[in-house]
């Protein structure tokens, strides 16, 4: 199963860097990283294409414009470079996204869900489990303290 993402361009300090991963990291975006060293030092970040993810690294851009250069590139093409201008675009985009009315026929892409699959259908049966367990456990409950 392929995933939508967006690629995150960012040249900057490893520091930086490492502030930046870090705050995707404690956000619970998952994410794909590589190094590129030419022509110049760069780092390539891979976030699933979903609008909450997006919003939070927007965030974390915004509060690091300072000591950060690059670009975003979205799935479809469309390019942001990391300047107020850039950032700006792509936040516009983004409330646009979120304040568009949607046809019913429209169906909602899930991407942030899809890592957590396997998490969720062991999550159900856990729960399935307890649906079957739990009236067993309360009838010999009472069976005890009827004895």
């Amino acid at each position: 199963m392929s995933q939508v993402t967006t690629k995150i361009t960012l040249i900057c300090e490893p520091n930086v860097e490492a502030d930046f991963e870090n705050a995707l990291v404690n956000s619970g975006i998952q994410f794909t990283k590589e190094e590129v060293k030419e022509p110049i030092v760069a780092y390539v970040l891979h976030i699933p294409e979903a609008i909450m993810t997006l919003s939070v690294t927007l965030h974390v851009l915004e509060n690091k414009k300072d000591v950060l250069k690059g670009k975003i590139e979205l799935s479809d093409g469309k390019v942001f470079e990391l300047t107020q201008e850039g950032r700006d675009q792509l936040n516009q985009l983004l409330v646009e996204s979120i304040t568009k009315k949607r046809d019913a026929q429209t169906t909602i892409q899930l991407a942030w869900l899809t890592p957590f699959i396997p998490e969720i259908r062991e999550g159900l049966r856990a729960f399935i489990d307890l649906l079957k367990w739990y009236p067993k456990a309360t009838g010999e409950g009472k069976r005890v303290v009827t004895t």
